[in-house]
């Protein structure tokens, strides 16, 4: 079989050799194809892709014997059917030229205009943007300001009591300080997913909302101050991250308060479960009805305690206010 493919791959290359000379190029056509090389501007071409072709679809094809008498193996490509024994590159060429019509081509031709790529491309953005936006959960709402006390954002103060004046300015990511006496408290809902509280001398952002589907955590900063945190039913499957000044704190619900003072850092876990990370990345998990703390002004390993009757009662309290304010309206 190799012989006999040889001798057919010779005698194809013998035919080829033998094809009269194509029509010389145009040298107009030659000169305006170097410049066009040159400046970078032959536009896209097609791809054609031979490997799918079936010999058996194509109607030019060398006869079944060479003028040697050899036969022809059905792998070998461009058989001239009924044609009979080639006796020269003439006689080939008269079967050629008699024969049903022209090749039939069936490879698959990709043609991809630059202009279609630049529709693709932008499709694609404008369905990544969409499913982005799509996920992003919903922001904070239900604000409750109350007490003695204001509230900076952005450079601009405001009373708390002036709720209204800054109401659309608490958005995800935006740092805000609170300042005021005891009864000075801010709250604010990501419906069905958790409840903030804030208390005086706090500064933190605003908590960036988990995704619907996927990317499903939440995440703030904490760099003074009390913040106390209620998740609702939506927070199954989610996390929440929270950076606070030698710590990362991460929790899987429920019910917890978030403490930064110029030394240490302190979480207070009343129902569910948290950890906080160090620098050097060693985890110290924080139990229910535990109080953990991590000194930044030395090498004091963490600390915990039970957590203070005060603190206790503060998150209770909490707790009770946020559950309805978190409940769908098919859960109330």
């Amino acid at each position: 079989m190799t012989d006999e493919r040889n001798k057919a791959e010779r005698a194809l290359e013998d035919l080829v050799r033998d094809l009269p000379p194509g029509p010389a190029a145009s040298p107009e056509f030659a000169k305006n194809l170097r410049a066009s090389f040159s400046a970078g501007s032959i536009e896209a071409g097609s791809f054609v892709d031979d490997s799918e072709v079936d010999p058996a679809d194509l109607t030019g094809v060398w006869s079944e014997e060479l003028d040697d008498g050899t036969a022809l193996d059905d792998t070998v490509p461009g058989r001239i059917k009924d044609s009979g024994p080639l006796s020269s590159p003439a006689a080939a060429a008269g079967a050629t030229s008699s024969s049903t019509g022209p090749a039939k081509h069936t490879g698959r031709v990709f043609a991809f205009p630059v202009w279609a790529q630049a529709m693709t491309l932008a499709a694609a953005v404008a369905l990544i943007v969409f499913v982005q936006n799509a996920n992003r959960g919903a922001g904070p709402e239900q604000f409750q300001a109350r007490g003695n006390g204001t509230i900076e954002i952005d450079g601009k103060t405001f009373a708390l009591s002036e709720l209204d004046a800054f109401r659309s300015l608490l958005e995800p990511g935006t740092a805000i300080h609170v300042e005021g006496d005891m009864s000075a408290l801010l709250d604010f809902v990501y419906p069905g997913f958790m409840a903030v509280q804030v208390t005086p001398g706090v500064e933190m952002t605003i908590p960036e909302p988990a995704g619907r589907w996927f990317d499903r955590t939440a995440s703030f900063g904490v760099d003074h101050g009390e913040v106390r945190v209620v998740t609702g039913p939506d927070f199954a499957g989610a996390d929440l991250s929270i950076l606070a000044p030698g710590t990362e704190i991460e929790v899987t619900g429920t019910t917890f308060a978030v403490i930064c003072s110029p030394c240490s850092t302190c979480v207070c876990v009343l129902e569910g479960t948290a950890q906080m990370k160090d620098e050097d990345g060693k985890v110290q998990p924080v139990r229910p009805g535990r109080r953990q703390t991590f000194f930044n002004d030395n090498d004091d390993p963490p600390f915990e305690e039970p957590i203070r009757g005060e603190e206790r009662m503060k998150l209770e309290m909490f707790r009770d206010s946020a559950v309805p304010r978190l409940r769908s309206e098919e859960q109330k």
